[in-house]
């Protein structure tokens, strides 16, 4: 299923992210995972992965290097992204490692 197919059957509040997610400053890639993620509950990489998650010893992990992580793209100003979930992303889908794996696996 194309991105734009998922983001048609999304739900109206995932729309509004996915729209609002467009005018952030964040990298392609970091724009396309989520993106990815949200609509159509792709797996994203280690640094978003670990930043769904709530896991912050993984992202700064992966954010400086230190793991193996999606690409120097995933360098994105951590703050920037945890504020835009808290305001836009829908609740069940971040916050915890529970919550993250329960959204992948919803997918249908």
């Amino acid at each position: 299923m194309t991105t734009a197919v998922s983001l048609q059957l999304a739900a109206p509040a995932i729309r509004r992210a996915v729209a609002d997610l467009h005018t952030q400053s964040f990298s392609i890639g970091v724009r396309a995972a989520l993106e990815g993620y949200l609509t159509a509950r792709r797996t994203p990489g280690g640094f978003l992965l670990a930043v769904l998650r709530n896991d912050l010893v993984q992202a700064v992990l992966c954010r400086n290097g230190r793991t193996e992580s999606d690409s120097p793209d995933d360098l994105v100003s951590l703050d920037e992204l945890v504020r835009w979930l808290w305001f836009h992303a829908p609740d069940e889908a971040w916050g915890s490692f529970d919550k993250v794996e329960a959204w992948l696996e919803s997918r249908t």
